[in-house]
């Protein structure tokens, strides 16, 4: 269990500079490195899951089944929460006021930051039959373009993805404010979702996703593995839905595990090789 968190102070941050040199370079690039926190386990791990993020709202450490949520420097703890199974993916949202976490068994969390209450708790999926295989990939949340104050979110597994909408938070925080619970639960009651398969695609299962603004031309693309490499899903204003628009056949590229979308240009990490 990670419970120890040690914040450090600019007298002991350990401030270091690391070599970093290449055989096709010429030279040696220097990187500052700070320590500004330490996480520690009251037993040894022979092998812990790491992770952590840096967003304008927070940072956030996950080990295992422990979830440290940090501000933007680290320099005050916010949360520190610990969960039954593993902690697949995190999210955080509304000027670092709600906590999204995703847990290896299903359910997935979402807390107030401020009052560390659990305001909804859903088990999406069932866990995955093999203990090492991650019940989900990833997490997306952003603001609906669409609607002030409203957010959605993208859960993708390894079968497909979760889309969720009407994510009032700004009322939602409100409420919460106002201490009207009642309203509060009425506006979680009103939260949309669906989940569409990508399993005729993707064949040997989804790896990663990136998101756009729902009206953008580009809202969301999924790399997987199987008969297709990429495939690119719109919203549908019709059937009010995501529906898929194109894929990129896996003879192209044999699997997407890490991509980045920068305007228009797709940058990818595949499963043999960098494009």
């Amino acid at each position: 269990m990670w419970s120890d968190i040690e914040l450090l102070t600019n007298d002991d941050t350990g401030s270091g500079y690391l070599s970093v040199g290449s055989r096709k370079e010429h030279g040696t690039a220097l990187y500052q490195v700070d320590l500004l926190a330490k996480v520690s386990s009251e037993k040894p791990s022979l092998n812990p899951k790491i992770q952590a993020c840096s967003l304008s709202d927070g940072f956030i450490i996950v080990a295992d089944q422990s979830v440290i949520l940090l501000d933007s420097i680290c320099r005050s703890l916010q949360l520190h929460l610990i969960f039954d199974t593993e902690v697949d993916v995190v999210g955080l949202c509304q000027e670092g006021k709600f906590l999204l976490v995703g847990e290896r068994s299903g359910n997935l969390h979402f807390i107030h930051v401020t009052s560390k209450q659990t305001l909804l708790t859903n088990a999406f999926v069932q866990k995955a039959n093999d203990e090492n295989q991650c019940t989900y990939r990833t997490l997306v949340i952003e603001k609906d373009g669409s609607s002030e104050g409203t957010y959605y979110m993208l859960l993708l597994t390894n079968s497909g993805f979760f889309c969720i909408t009407n994510l009032q938070l700004v009322k939602i925080q409100q409420a919460i404010e106002n201490v009207d619970f009642n309203k509060a639960k009425k506006l979680q009651g009103q939260i949309k979702s669906s989940f569409i398969s990508t399993e005729n695609y993707h064949t040997l299962g989804c790896l990663n996703l990136v998101a756009g603004d729902l009206t953008s031309k580009i809202p969301m693309i999924i790399g997987g593995a199987g008969n297709c490499a990429f495939s690119k899903w719109e919203p549908d204003p019709v059937n009010k839905e995501m529906t898929l628009k194109n894929v990129i056949d896996a003879e192209i590229i044999k699997g997407a595990k890490k991509f980045q979308l920068i305007d228009n240009l797709l940058f990818v990490l595949d499963t043999d090789v960098c494009f």
